[in-house]
C-alpha cells in the first residue's frame, strides 16, 4: 500500500491532526549538506511553533529526552497500555479513528514516560505486521509533522527491524532531536551497527553525540578508541558528560605515558582533564582509576609544550585541584596518588604558570578578540584576571559593540565598582528601551529570544544590590516587567539596600503596584518590604 495514500479514506468526520502540516522527515532530508550533516537551517523543526508556547523554556535539540532518560523512571503504565491497545487495533484493521487517537496521544511528546513499557507490551501482544502496522510505521517516519509521533514511529520501526528503512533512520538521526530514537532503532535492526553509529556520531555534536558515544563504549576498534580521546568527548552540551567515559574507553592514561605525543593530543587531554576536575553530571576525576598517572604524565608534557592560553588555564585548574586540602586526605589513598609526590607536581605547575611570557601572550590576545566567540572570549579574559591584567576596557568595548548582549551586561556589571557604576547605568538608559520592558507584570518565565532584553535587565538588577540607592529606574522597570524573574530581582535588590537607602518615592511606588501584581508570593514580599521585615 502506498504510504502517501494510506489515510485517504471516506470517513472525514474527525479532525485529522496531521493535515496541512509539512513532514519533519522531508525537512531534515532537504537540509542535509553534501557530507550528510544537518545545515543550520534544518535545526528549527516545522512543528516548533506548535510544540513550544511563547515564553516556554525551549530545550536544545534532544535535551528533554536526554535529561528525562537519565532521571525519569518512564513508568506510566496507563499510557503504555493505551498505546499498546491502539497499536493492536491498528494492526488488525488499519482503522483511521484509532490512528487519530494514537497520534493525538503521542503529540504530547511525553514519550519517555511510557515508550519502553509500551514497546514491551507490543512485543508481548505480537500484533500482525502486515499490512496495516508496517504501513502505519512507515507513514509515521516519512510523513509525520509532529515530533512525538515521529519518535514513536522510529521506535516502532526498530521493533519491526525493517532493513528497508535503514537509510530513512540514518537521515532522521542527523537531527539531534531524533538521534537517540534512531540509534536505538538501528541497533535493533542491525546485527553489527557499530560502523553506522560511529559515522552518525561524527556528524552530530550535542545530545546526539552523547547518546551515540555511550553506545560505542564497548568497542574493540582501536580507531574508535583513539577517536574517543581526540574528538569523541567533544560536544556542545557539556564535556563533563563524556570526559570520563572517553578517557576510560580510550585508555588516555596509557597514551599520555608515551614520551612523545602530538600537540593535538595534548590539547585534547587537557580538555578532558579539566572536565574531569570540574565534575558535574557524570563520573569525575576521583572516579578515574588512573587519575594520578593521567595528571602526572600530562604535566610532564606541559612542561615542554605549554604555549597556549588553554595550557595556562589547564595548569591553573590542575594546580587548584592539587592544592585542595579538604579533599586530599581521602584522595591520597586512591587512584594511584600514593605513587607520586604531590609537592613535585605542584612545583612543576607553578613553574609553568609563573613563566613571564604569559602576560605578553594574554595581552596580545586581548587586543585581537572576536567578541562573538564566547568561549574564547571567556578563556582569554579569565586568563587575564588570573594574571592581574585589567579587563575593564575590554568589557566596555564589547558592551558598546553589543549593547543588547546578555553576556556583555553580565561581565560589565560583575566588574563594575562604585567608581564606574554611574557610567554603566547611564549607558544602560541610553541603549535599553526600558519602556518596552515595562509592559506590566505577568507570569512569563522569560525564556526565548523575545525576552533577550529582559535577560539583559536581569544582569543589571542582580548586581544593583551591591550599589544601594543606584539605578532605581531599573528596579521600577523590573517590577513592571512581565517576567517573574525580573520582579524577584527587583525585590531582592531593594531588600539588600535596606529602607534607609531607598529613594523617597520607593514606598509609594511599591504600594501602587501591589494590586496589579499577579504572583501571590511577590505581592506578599512587596508588603514585607514596605513593613521592613524579611522577605522569603
Amino acid at each position: 500500500m502506498n504510504v502517501i495514500s494510506l489515510f485517504n479514506r471516506k470517513d472525514e468526520k474527525r479532525e485529522i491532526p496531521w493535515r496541512y502540516y509539512p513532514s519533519i522527515y522531508s525537512h531534515i532530508k532537504k537540509n542535509l549538506d553534501s557530507k550528510g550533516k544537518l545545515k543550520p537551517a534544518g535545526e528549527k523543526l516545522p512543528d516548533d511553533e506548535r510544540f513550544f508556547k511563547p515564553g516556554d523554556l525551549r530545550w536544545v535539540a534532544g535535551g528533554l529526552d536526554g535529561a528525562l532518560g537519565r532521571h525519569s523512571s518512564g513508568s506510566n503504565t496507563e499510557e503504555a497500555e493505551k498505546v499498546a491497545k491502539l497499536i493492536v487495533e491498528i494492526a488488525k484493521t488499519g482503522e483511521k479513528s484509532k490512528k487519530i487517537d494514537l497520534y493525538n496521544l503521542l503529540k504530547e511528546d511525553s514519550l519517555l514516560d511510557f515508550l519502553d513499557s509500551s514497546l514491551e507490551l507490543i512485543i508481548e501482544k505480537n500484533p500482525e505486521q502486515q499490512p496495516y502496522l508496517y504501513d502505519f510505521a512507515r507513514w509515521l517516519i516519512l510523513k509525520s509533522p509532529d515530533r512525538g509521533p515521529l519518535k514513536f514511529g522510529i521506535s516502532l520501526m526498530g521493533l519491526l527491524s525493517d532493513v528497508f528503512s535503514l537509510e530513512d533512520l540514518i537521515i532522521l538521526s542527523k537531527h539531534e532531536e531524533f538521534t537517540l530514537f534512531s540509534a536505538t532503532a538501528l541497533s535493533n535492526t542491525l546485527a553489527e551497527p557499530e560502523t553506522i553509529l560511529w559515522d552518525i556520531a561524527k556528524k552530530v555534536d550535542g545530545w546526539g553525540r552523547i547518546h551515540l558515544v555511550e553506545r560505542l563504549l564497548d568497542t574493540k576498534s582501536s580507531e574508535i578508541k583513539s577517536w574517543f580521546i581526540t574528538e569523541g568527548y567533544k560536544n556542545s552540551i557539556m564535556y563533563e558528560y563524556l570526559a570520563y567515559s572517553c578517557a576510560v574507553a580510550g585508555d588516555l592514561h596509557l597514551v599520555l605515558s608515551k614520551p612523545v605525543i602530538s600537540l593535538n593530543m595534548i590539547e585534547s587531554a587537557g580538555e578532558i582533564i579539566r572536565a574531569l576536575i570540574a565534575g558535574g553530571p557524570a563520573e569525575d576525576i576521583d572516579d578515574y582509576e588512573h587519575a594520578a598517572d593521567l595528571i602526572f604524565h600530562y604535566i610532564e608534557h606541559l612542561e615542554s609544550h605549554a604555549t597556549s592560553i588553554q595550557h595556562f588555564l589547564n595548569s591553573h585548574d590542575i594546580l587548584e585541584f592539587i592544592q585542595e586540602e579538604d579533599s586530599w586526605k581521602d584522595r591520597a589513598k586512591i587512584n594511584g596518588w600514593d605513587r607520586y609526590e604531590r609537592n613535585d607536581m605542584e612545583a612543576s605547575l607553578k613553574r609553568i604558570i609563573e613563566n613571564p611570557r604569559w602576560k605578553l601572550i594574554v595581552s596580545t590576545s586581548l587586543g585581537s578578540l572576536n567578541y562573538k566567540e564566547n568561549l574564547l572570549f571567556w578563556e582569554i579574559t579569565r586568563a587575564a584576571k588570573l594574571l592581574n591584567i585589567n579587563v575593564w576596557g575590554v568589557y566596555w568595548k564589547k558592551l558598546n559593540k553589543m549593547p543588547h548582549d546578555q553576556g556583555s551586561w553580565y561581565d560589565i556589571m560583575v566588574e563594575a565598582d562604585h567608581s564606574k557604576i554611574d557610567e554603566v547605568l547611564s549607558f544602560a538608559k541610553e541603549v535599553l528601551p526600558l519602556s518596552e520592558l515595562s509592559t506590566g507584570p505577568s507570569d512569563d518565565m522569560g525564556f526565548g529570544d523575545e525576552f533577550n532584553l529582559h535577560s539583559c535587565l536581569d544582569c543589571i538588577l542582580q548586581e544593583l544590590r551591591e550599589f544601594p540607592g543606584k539605578g532605581f529606574e531599573f528596579i521600577k522597570t523590573g517590577f513592571k516587567s512581565p517576567v517573574v524573574r525580573n520582579r524577584n530581582m527587583s525585590l531582592q535588590a531593594l531588600y539588600e539596600w535596606g529602607k534607609d537607602n531607598w529613594p523617597s518615592e520607593t514606598e509609594s511606588f511599591l504600594e501602587s503596584i501591589i494590586d496589579e501584581e499577579p504572583e501571590e508570593d511577590i505581592r506578599k514580599n512587596i508588603k514585607k518590604l514596605i513593613k521592613g521585615t524579611s522577605i522569603n
